[in-house]
């Protein structure tokens, strides 16, 4: 079996909140792992004293913090930064600040490499959530708790909320990955706790609703343009 020698875990990090950048680095810390774990910190409008503080962490055994500067702004620019860093079938995750990582367990854990793996999640304010959602309202499965092969694929800029939907339809088409089996590929040795994000605005709701929308349109045509919007219809009526 091929089981993973390298996990890349890519953080883009806005801003200065070392606090929460803490909390995601030491769960990555603690884990017991069969394999090295490749920290890339790609962060930008960071206070010098920021970015002397995050190069301070330490290394273990298991544990690589690698941080990256960028001076153009956005998340997704930060994620394709660290896609750059990788080679190709370098497995990889997205966590953002704040995210979590841990076991169900203490028992020491290996990974399979595959094209992709599912990690089970939660949020870490504990609202209820479905783990799949559905294809045509959005992305399917929560985008921080999924490990990718790194390729010729990148995160499109054009979106500002809703690209990370866009890379994982890409991805599966590209791989020739069917989603109904993705529920067949979930690991539940590993929780991914999800760092709940409150006070979305109104307009960001609309974003990314109308993003998704296109999305929808560019992987499924009409059909996708239907079933989003009476889904969007359901959840109001219904929910």
């Amino acid at each position: 079996m091929n089981y993973i020698k390298n996990l890349y875990v890519i953080t883009p990090f806005k801003g200065n909140d070392i606090e929460r950048l803490k909390t995601t680095i030491f769960s990555l810390k603690k884990l017991k792992v069969g394999f090295n774990i490749n920290h890339l910190v790609i962060h930008y409008k960071s206070k010098f004293e920021s970015i002397e503080k995050i190069k301070s962490f330490k290394k273990t055994k298991t544990y690589n913090l690698i941080p990256i500067v960028i001076k153009k702004q956005g998340i997704y620019i930060a994620i394709n930064k660290g896609l750059d860093y990788l080679r190709n079938d370098d497995s990889y995750i997205v966590l953002g600040s704040g995210d979590i990582l841990k076991l169900e367990n203490n028992k020491k854990i290996y990974l399979l490499k595959e094209d992709i793996t599912l990690l089970n999640y939660k949020l870490s304010n504990n609202k209820k959530t479905k783990l799949f959602r559905n294809k045509f309202s959005g992305m399917p499965y929560c985008h921080n708790a999924i490990i990718f092969k790194n390729n010729s694929l990148r995160y499109s800029t054009k979106y500002k909320i809703s690209s990370d939907y866009e890379y994982f339809m890409n991805y599966i088409k590209t791989k020739k990955i069917e989603l109904e089996n993705c529920k067949n590929k979930i690991n539940y040795e590993i929780k991914m706790i999800f760092e709940a994000e409150l006070g979305i605005s109104s307009n960001s709701i609309f974003r990314k609703n109308f993003e998704n929308l296109l999305i929808c349109f560019k992987y499924f045509g009409l059909k996708g343009v239907f079933f989003n919007l009476i889904n969007k219809l359901f959840n109001i009526f219904f929910k």
